[in-house]
Protein backbone atom coordinates (compact mmCIF):
# COMPACT_ATOMS: atom_id res chain seq x y z
CA UNK A 1 0.00 0.00 0.00
CA UNK A 2 0.93 3.41 -0.48
CA UNK A 3 2.05 5.86 2.16
CA UNK A 4 0.81 9.34 2.61
CA UNK A 5 0.29 12.31 4.19
CA UNK A 6 -2.32 14.99 3.54
CA UNK A 7 -2.07 18.19 5.37
CA UNK A 8 -5.94 19.36 6.96
CA UNK A 9 -6.30 22.98 6.60
CA UNK A 10 -9.12 24.03 8.74
CA UNK A 11 -11.60 27.13 7.57
CA UNK A 12 -14.18 26.71 10.21
CA UNK A 13 -14.54 25.71 13.69
CA UNK A 14 -14.55 22.05 14.39
CA UNK A 15 -17.48 20.22 16.52
CA UNK A 16 -16.14 16.68 16.40
CA UNK A 17 -12.49 15.19 17.05
CA UNK A 18 -10.68 13.81 13.35
CA UNK A 19 -10.39 10.33 15.26
CA UNK A 20 -9.15 7.70 12.17
CA UNK A 21 -12.80 5.64 12.37
CA UNK A 22 -14.75 8.31 12.18
CA UNK A 23 -12.65 9.64 8.97
CA UNK A 24 -12.99 6.02 7.06
CA UNK A 25 -16.79 6.44 8.20
CA UNK A 26 -17.18 9.59 6.59
CA UNK A 27 -15.20 8.11 3.41
CA UNK A 28 -17.42 5.20 3.01
CA UNK A 29 -20.74 7.07 3.28
CA UNK A 30 -19.27 9.23 0.34
CA UNK A 31 -18.66 5.87 -1.22
CA UNK A 32 -22.83 5.15 -0.97
CA UNK A 33 -23.69 8.62 -1.74
CA UNK A 34 -21.72 9.33 -5.01
CA UNK A 35 -21.27 5.43 -5.81
CA UNK A 36 -24.37 3.76 -4.85
CA UNK A 37 -25.44 1.27 -2.01
CA UNK A 38 -23.65 -1.63 -4.40
CA UNK A 39 -20.19 0.48 -4.43
CA UNK A 40 -20.76 0.76 -0.61
CA UNK A 41 -21.40 -3.09 -0.31
CA UNK A 42 -18.57 -4.13 -2.28
CA UNK A 43 -16.13 -1.59 -0.50
CA UNK A 44 -17.21 -2.80 3.08
CA UNK A 45 -16.62 -6.21 1.92
CA UNK A 46 -13.25 -5.72 1.19
CA UNK A 47 -12.43 -4.91 4.60
CA UNK A 48 -14.16 -7.57 6.32
CA UNK A 49 -12.03 -10.05 3.91
CA UNK A 50 -9.13 -8.16 5.26
CA UNK A 51 -7.99 -6.30 2.19
CA UNK A 52 -9.16 -2.91 2.85
CA UNK A 53 -8.86 -0.07 -0.04
CA UNK A 54 -7.23 2.12 2.52
CA UNK A 55 -6.53 3.08 6.01
CA UNK A 56 -6.53 6.14 7.71
CA UNK A 57 -4.45 7.50 10.90
CA UNK A 58 -6.46 10.25 13.50
CA UNK A 59 -5.02 13.70 12.39
CA UNK A 60 -2.58 15.36 14.81
CA UNK A 61 -1.32 19.00 15.01
CA UNK A 62 1.46 19.31 11.89
CA UNK A 63 4.86 18.08 12.82
CA UNK A 64 4.13 16.13 15.80
CA UNK A 65 2.83 12.30 16.49
CA UNK A 66 1.03 10.48 19.18
CA UNK A 67 3.12 10.57 22.55
CA UNK A 68 4.39 6.62 22.74
CA UNK A 69 2.63 5.27 25.26
CA UNK A 70 6.25 3.34 26.73
CA UNK A 71 6.35 1.94 30.25
CA UNK A 72 8.48 4.81 32.78
CA UNK A 73 10.41 4.41 35.52
CA UNK A 74 9.38 4.04 39.09
CA UNK A 75 11.40 5.81 41.50
CA UNK A 76 13.62 2.96 42.44
CA UNK A 77 14.29 2.17 39.28
CA UNK A 78 14.91 5.73 38.19
CA UNK A 79 17.46 6.45 41.56
CA UNK A 80 19.18 3.12 40.29
CA UNK A 81 19.96 4.76 36.70
CA UNK A 82 20.71 8.20 37.98
CA UNK A 83 23.34 6.90 40.71
CA UNK A 84 24.85 4.85 37.87
CA UNK A 85 25.19 7.76 35.32
CA UNK A 86 23.80 11.20 35.81
CA UNK A 87 24.41 12.28 32.67
CA UNK A 88 21.82 10.68 31.23
CA UNK A 89 19.14 12.52 32.72
CA UNK A 90 21.22 15.84 32.19
CA UNK A 91 22.81 15.68 35.59
CA UNK A 92 26.30 16.14 36.62
CA UNK A 93 26.69 14.52 39.66
CA UNK A 94 23.79 12.53 41.75
CA UNK A 95 22.44 13.95 44.72
CA UNK A 96 18.88 14.21 46.23
CA UNK A 97 18.88 17.36 44.58
CA UNK A 98 19.48 15.90 41.03
CA UNK A 99 16.82 13.13 42.33
CA UNK A 100 14.19 15.51 43.01
CA UNK A 101 15.24 17.83 40.17
CA UNK A 102 14.66 14.73 38.13
CA UNK A 103 11.50 13.39 39.37
CA UNK A 104 10.19 17.34 38.91
CA UNK A 105 10.81 17.27 35.38
CA UNK A 106 9.64 13.55 34.60
CA UNK A 107 5.98 14.53 35.96
CA UNK A 108 6.32 17.44 33.60
CA UNK A 109 7.34 15.24 30.59
CA UNK A 110 4.67 12.34 30.83
CA UNK A 111 1.69 15.16 30.63
CA UNK A 112 3.00 15.39 27.24
CA UNK A 113 0.16 14.52 24.62
CA UNK A 114 2.49 14.48 21.42
CA UNK A 115 5.98 14.41 19.99
CA UNK A 116 7.85 16.02 17.51
CA UNK A 117 8.40 14.17 14.37
CA UNK A 118 11.84 15.57 14.60
CA UNK A 119 12.28 13.88 17.57
CA UNK A 120 10.59 10.59 16.61
CA UNK A 121 12.88 10.82 13.54
CA UNK A 122 15.93 10.43 15.72
CA UNK A 123 14.65 7.78 18.06
CA UNK A 124 12.65 5.41 15.58
CA UNK A 125 15.96 3.48 14.80
CA UNK A 126 17.29 2.78 18.18
CA UNK A 127 14.27 3.99 21.12
CA UNK A 128 15.25 4.25 24.57
CA UNK A 129 13.80 5.87 27.44
CA UNK A 130 16.38 7.79 28.49
CA UNK A 131 16.99 9.94 25.33
CA UNK A 132 13.54 11.00 24.74
CA UNK A 133 13.34 12.25 28.19
CA UNK A 134 16.58 14.36 27.41
CA UNK A 135 14.78 15.78 24.17
CA UNK A 136 11.58 16.47 25.73
CA UNK A 137 12.29 16.77 29.74
CA UNK A 138 11.47 21.00 29.28
CA UNK A 139 8.86 20.65 26.66
CA UNK A 140 4.78 20.96 26.67
CA UNK A 141 2.39 20.82 24.18
CA UNK A 142 1.82 23.61 21.79
CA UNK A 143 -1.89 25.11 21.68
CA UNK A 144 -3.93 23.38 19.11
CA UNK A 145 -6.85 25.42 18.78
CA UNK A 146 -9.43 27.60 21.28
CA UNK A 147 -12.10 25.50 22.65
CA UNK A 148 -15.63 27.25 23.21
CA UNK A 149 -18.66 25.54 24.70
CA UNK A 150 -22.16 27.03 22.88
CA UNK A 151 -25.33 26.74 24.73
CA UNK A 152 -28.05 25.49 23.02
CA UNK A 153 -32.25 25.63 24.08
CA UNK A 154 -33.45 22.11 24.54
CA UNK A 155 -36.84 21.61 22.68
CA UNK A 156 -39.78 20.15 24.00
CA UNK A 157 -40.99 17.76 21.10
CA UNK A 158 -44.89 17.57 22.77
CA UNK A 159 -45.10 21.24 22.51
CA UNK A 160 -42.53 22.74 20.10
CA UNK A 161 -41.28 25.50 22.35
CA UNK A 162 -37.94 25.41 24.75
CA UNK A 163 -38.48 23.31 27.89
CA UNK A 164 -38.89 25.41 31.02
CA UNK A 165 -36.94 23.58 33.37
CA UNK A 166 -33.20 22.49 32.14
CA UNK A 167 -33.86 23.96 29.05
CA UNK A 168 -30.29 24.30 27.88
CA UNK A 169 -27.39 21.99 26.60
CA UNK A 170 -23.55 22.80 25.65
CA UNK A 171 -21.41 21.91 22.24
CA UNK A 172 -18.06 22.41 22.43
CA UNK A 173 -15.98 23.63 19.12
CA UNK A 174 -12.82 24.28 18.32
CA UNK A 175 -11.39 27.76 16.74
CA UNK A 176 -7.90 27.62 14.94
CA UNK A 177 -6.00 30.35 13.90
CA UNK A 178 -4.72 30.61 10.22
CA UNK A 179 -1.62 28.97 10.28
CA UNK A 180 -2.80 26.36 12.19
CA UNK A 181 -2.59 22.54 10.28
CA UNK A 182 -3.20 19.19 10.59
CA UNK A 183 -1.24 15.81 9.69
CA UNK A 184 -3.61 12.73 8.27
CA UNK A 185 -1.45 9.74 7.51
CA UNK A 186 -2.86 7.43 5.42
CA UNK A 187 -2.45 3.83 3.31
CA UNK A 188 -4.02 3.45 0.43
CA UNK A 189 -3.49 0.29 -2.30
CA UNK A 190 -2.61 1.41 -5.40
CA UNK A 191 -5.58 0.59 -7.28
CA UNK A 192 -7.99 2.49 -5.42
CA UNK A 193 -5.70 5.87 -4.78
CA UNK A 194 -7.65 7.56 -7.73
CA UNK A 195 -11.02 6.79 -5.82
CA UNK A 196 -9.70 7.73 -2.48
CA UNK A 197 -8.72 10.99 -3.98
CA UNK A 198 -11.92 11.60 -5.09
CA UNK A 199 -13.92 10.34 -1.42
CA UNK A 200 -11.42 13.31 -0.22
CA UNK A 201 -12.15 16.15 -2.19
CA UNK A 202 -15.86 15.28 -1.60
CA UNK A 203 -15.08 15.44 2.38
CA UNK A 204 -13.78 18.74 1.62
CA UNK A 205 -16.54 19.79 -0.33
CA UNK A 206 -19.21 18.32 2.44
CA UNK A 207 -17.22 18.69 5.52
CA UNK A 208 -16.79 16.73 8.79
CA UNK A 209 -18.03 15.70 11.99
CA UNK A 210 -21.30 17.45 13.94
CA UNK A 211 -22.90 20.66 12.72
CA UNK A 212 -21.09 20.38 9.01
CA UNK A 213 -24.30 21.46 7.96
CA UNK A 214 -24.10 24.20 9.02
CA UNK A 215 -20.42 25.02 8.16
CA UNK A 216 -18.53 22.79 11.03
CA UNK A 217 -15.86 20.87 9.91
CA UNK A 218 -14.64 22.32 6.97
CA UNK A 219 -10.96 21.97 5.73
CA UNK A 220 -8.77 22.20 2.39
CA UNK A 221 -7.28 19.03 2.14
CA UNK A 222 -3.80 19.07 0.22
CA UNK A 223 -1.44 15.94 -0.17
CA UNK A 224 1.78 16.11 1.05
CA UNK A 225 4.45 15.81 -1.60
CA UNK A 226 7.32 15.89 0.35
CA UNK A 227 6.64 13.03 2.85
CA UNK A 228 9.00 10.28 3.06
CA UNK A 229 7.77 7.66 5.27
CA UNK A 230 11.07 6.60 6.18
CA UNK A 231 10.93 9.87 8.15
CA UNK A 232 8.57 8.13 10.77
CA UNK A 233 9.03 4.49 10.10
CA UNK A 234 11.62 1.89 10.37
CA UNK A 235 10.43 -1.08 8.36
CA UNK A 236 12.79 -3.79 10.43
CA UNK A 237 11.52 -1.79 13.70
CA UNK A 238 10.20 -5.11 16.49
CA UNK A 239 7.85 -2.70 17.80
CA UNK A 240 4.60 -0.74 16.47
CA UNK A 241 3.48 2.76 17.06
CA UNK A 242 -0.23 3.30 16.50
CA UNK A 243 -1.58 5.76 15.43
CA UNK A 244 -5.19 4.88 15.25
CA UNK A 245 -8.15 4.51 17.01
CA UNK A 246 -7.79 0.88 16.95
CA UNK A 247 -9.76 -1.69 18.24
CA UNK A 248 -10.89 -5.43 17.34
CA UNK A 249 -12.43 -8.45 18.61
CA UNK A 250 -8.71 -10.01 19.31
CA UNK A 251 -8.03 -6.94 21.68
CA UNK A 252 -6.18 -9.39 24.39
CA UNK A 253 -4.13 -11.09 21.74
CA UNK A 254 -2.28 -7.62 21.47
CA UNK A 255 0.93 -7.15 23.93
CA UNK A 256 2.23 -3.89 24.85
CA UNK A 257 1.75 -0.76 26.51
CA UNK A 258 -1.53 1.47 25.79
CA UNK A 259 -4.25 3.73 27.04
CA UNK A 260 -8.09 2.30 26.42
CA UNK A 261 -10.92 4.59 25.95
CA UNK A 262 -14.74 4.29 25.31
CA UNK A 263 -15.93 4.98 22.02
CA UNK A 264 -19.59 5.98 21.60
CA UNK A 265 -20.31 6.45 17.98
CA UNK A 266 -23.48 7.60 15.88
CA UNK A 267 -24.54 7.24 12.31
CA UNK A 268 -25.28 9.21 9.81
CA UNK A 269 -28.76 9.40 8.95
CA UNK A 270 -28.07 10.34 5.10
CA UNK A 271 -29.53 6.86 4.71
CA UNK A 272 -32.48 7.68 6.33
CA UNK A 273 -31.43 5.60 9.62
CA UNK A 274 -33.43 6.98 13.00
CA UNK A 275 -31.42 5.55 15.60
CA UNK A 276 -28.47 7.78 15.75
CA UNK A 277 -26.69 5.68 18.60
CA UNK A 278 -24.55 3.04 17.71
CA UNK A 279 -23.23 0.76 21.27
CA UNK A 280 -19.86 1.55 22.86
CA UNK A 281 -16.93 -0.16 22.71
CA UNK A 282 -13.51 -0.27 23.78
CA UNK A 283 -10.46 1.11 21.67
CA UNK A 284 -6.87 1.46 22.25
CA UNK A 285 -5.68 5.43 22.11
CA UNK A 286 -3.59 6.60 19.61
CA UNK A 287 0.26 6.22 21.13
CA UNK A 288 -0.20 2.55 21.84
CA UNK A 289 2.70 0.59 21.84
CA UNK A 290 2.56 -3.06 20.94
CA UNK A 291 5.14 -5.47 20.14
CA UNK A 292 5.37 -6.43 15.95
CA UNK A 293 3.07 -9.08 15.25
CA UNK A 294 0.99 -9.72 12.36
CA UNK A 295 -2.87 -8.49 12.40
CA UNK A 296 -5.96 -10.15 10.52
CA UNK A 297 -7.33 -6.21 9.39
CA UNK A 298 -10.76 -8.33 8.90
CA UNK A 299 -10.87 -8.50 12.85
CA UNK A 300 -10.84 -4.80 13.03
CA UNK A 301 -14.62 -4.31 11.48
CA UNK A 302 -16.96 -4.43 14.44
CA UNK A 303 -20.18 -5.56 14.12
CA UNK A 304 -23.52 -5.68 16.12
CA UNK A 305 -22.71 -2.34 17.46
CA UNK A 306 -26.27 -0.75 16.49
CA UNK A 307 -29.83 -2.24 16.13
CA UNK A 308 -29.32 -2.29 12.64
CA UNK A 309 -27.11 -5.05 11.68
CA UNK A 310 -26.02 -4.09 8.49
CA UNK A 311 -24.32 -1.02 10.13
CA UNK A 312 -20.01 -2.02 10.92
CA UNK A 313 -17.21 0.41 12.40
CA UNK A 314 -13.82 0.42 11.18
CA UNK A 315 -10.99 0.28 13.34
CA UNK A 316 -8.30 -0.65 11.34
CA UNK A 317 -4.32 0.64 12.83
CA UNK A 318 -2.50 2.50 10.95
CA UNK A 319 0.65 1.47 12.79
CA UNK A 320 4.32 2.52 11.90
CA UNK A 321 7.23 0.02 13.36
CA UNK A 322 10.51 1.61 15.37
CA UNK A 323 13.35 -0.42 16.91
CA UNK A 324 13.96 -1.05 20.42
CA UNK A 325 16.38 -3.26 22.64
CA UNK A 326 13.85 -3.34 25.94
Amino acid sequence: MKFLRYKLIPTSPLGSALQSDTLAGHLLCFAGELEGEDALENLIAQFVEGNPPFILSSAFPEGLLPFPAVPWFGRKSLRERLQKDPKLFGEKVYSKTALFNVLKKLKKFKKNSYIPIETWKKLKDGFDLESLFLELADRQDAHSGKKTETPHNVIDRTTGRVAEEGGLFFTAETFFDDAFRFDLYAKVRPDFLETFESLMEQMEKEGYGRDRSVGRGMFEIVRDTNFDPYDIENPEGNYLLNLSVFSTTEMRAWDGTYALMTKYGKVWNGFGETNPFKKPFLAFKEGAVFKKREIDLGTCVLRNIHSNKDIIQCTLPLMVPFCWEV
